[in-house]
């Protein structure tokens, strides 16, 4: 087939995640040094999606050849979640530093920033990256991550709050009970954990996760 058509297959497929297709029409396609950043994106997602953990030389080149901030941003993510896989923790970090450092307005850094915080044990750090997004009342992410900081630092009366919060911005959702059931399980409040399954198994009785969370209580 002409190049250009493969290019075509090759976009199609991987914008609808389709990658075992994908793979096999890249590998058709020589690489070039003068490919353009859409396919130099399209590579590296790609091998981000198949290999995480290989694909930060891609991403790099994709970065560098991409001139618009938000796709910029969002392969920094991914590069910084690359080198997470291949457990360069320190150079995520300062990947993801330096993003928001240039993109300040950019969520995705700080909640990336905050989650590695958490694995860290660093709940103040990431109670302080995350309390002005929750401030601004918009980002759900950033609520959870906040309630999860709080939690981890046994600030239990901010983490009831905020836990409180996610469940009633995002009712039925069993993250946010799960969450809420976390936080009486810590302050050793059991007849309330398993209280709140049993209302939600109320409404939704027929929920088998409900009933798995249940048995978990």
């Amino acid at each position: 087939l002409d190049k250009a058509i493969l290019r075509q297959v090759a976009l199609l497929s991987h914008a609808q995640g389709i990658h075992p297709l994908t793979a096999k029409v890249l590998g058709k396609i020589a690489e070039s040094s003068e490919e353009d950043a859409l396919f130099l994106r399209v590579r590296a997602e790609h091998e981000f999606a198949v290999s995480p953990s290989l694909a930060s030389t891609r991403l790099r080149r994709a970065i560098s050849a991409t001139t618009d901030p938000v796709a910029s941003a969002e392969l920094q993510i991914m590069l910084a979640e690359s080198l997470l896989r291949a457990r360069a923790t320190d150079e995520a970090r300062a990947v993801l530093e330096k993003l928001q450092k240039k993109q300040p307005k950019f969520e995705g850094a700080v909640l990336a920033l905050a989650r590695m915080d958490l694995v860290e044990d660093k709940a103040a750090d990431a109670i302080a990256r995350l309390s002005p997004l929750v401030a601004e009342g918009q980002s759900l992410v950033a609520l959870e991550l906040l309630a999860q900081a709080e939690l981890q630092a046994k600030q239990f009366d901010q983490a009831r709050v905020h836990q409180q919060e996610l469940m009633r911005r995002t009712p039925g959702s069993l993250r946010a009970l799960s969450g809420m059931v976390t936080l009486e399980l810590r302050q050793k409040h059991s007849k309330a954990a398993i209280a709140l399954v049993e209302k939600a198994l109320q409404e939704y009785p027929k929920n088998p996760e409900l009933w798995m969370l249940l048995a978990s209580t």
